[in-house]
């Protein structure tokens, strides 16, 4: 509860686990300004006393999802290229999608495009490793948005042939996962970019 994360950071200001678990719990109360506090606490705490719990790459990844929800788009695109940047830990394809979507909305399409590529590639990496249908199914539905979005990137940039790739990719994907509706949708995208 709330009342812990404040007793044990009362105790231990340096507690950058607590100042994360807090920040979760002000998201979810949809609190951005104590969360964004807390996640801050927390990056400088882990800087004077760094733990095996928390890793940096994620702590950039969680305030930059904060600053992509707060619409502060360049603190999103700083904060998820630093958490791309870190050496340790697992590069998650949310973080590039996410990236893209901030360069998206500052209208740099050309990099929202190559992360979208980017978190196709980490999810085609990933699909190696899965060990249940529903993960690879998860993770081809997220590839599967991920084309779409660069397609209408692409499109809207003029590049008609990456947009019909993008497409096909996507359409190739609604296939495999017998998506028949969403694949009668891209099939008619398709065509109508012959």
């Amino acid at each position: 509860s709330m009342n812990d994360f404040n007793t044990a950071l009362a105790m231990d200001a340096t507690n950058s686990i607590a100042y994360y678990d807090r920040s979760l719990l002000n998201t979810r109360l949809e609190d951005f300004d104590s969360a964004m506090n807390d996640i801050n606490n927390a990056i400088a705490a882990y800087a004077s006393k760094p733990n095996d719990v928390l890793q940096l790459r994620d702590l950039y990844a969680k305030r930059g999802q904060l600053n992509l929800w707060t619409k502060n788009w360049e603190g999103a695109i700083i904060d998820y290229t630093n958490s791309l940047s870190r050496p340790e830990g697992t590069v998650s394809a949310t973080v590039y999608a996410d990236r893209a979507e901030a360069y998206t909305a500052i209208g740099e399409y050309a990099n929202a495009i190559n992360d979208y590529a980017s978190a196709v590639r980490v999810i085609s990496e990933q699909i190696q490793g899965t060990t249940t249908v529903e993960q690879k199914e998860d993770l081809s539905m997220h590839a599967m948005t991920y084309f779409e979005k660069s397609a209408g990137l692409n499109l809207s940039i003029g590049n008609i042939d990456a947009a019909k790739n993008d497409l096909e990719a996507a359409y190739a994907i609604a296939a495999t996962l017998n998506d028949a509706d969403t694949a009668t949708r891209l099939q008619k995208l398709i065509e109508a970019l012959q």
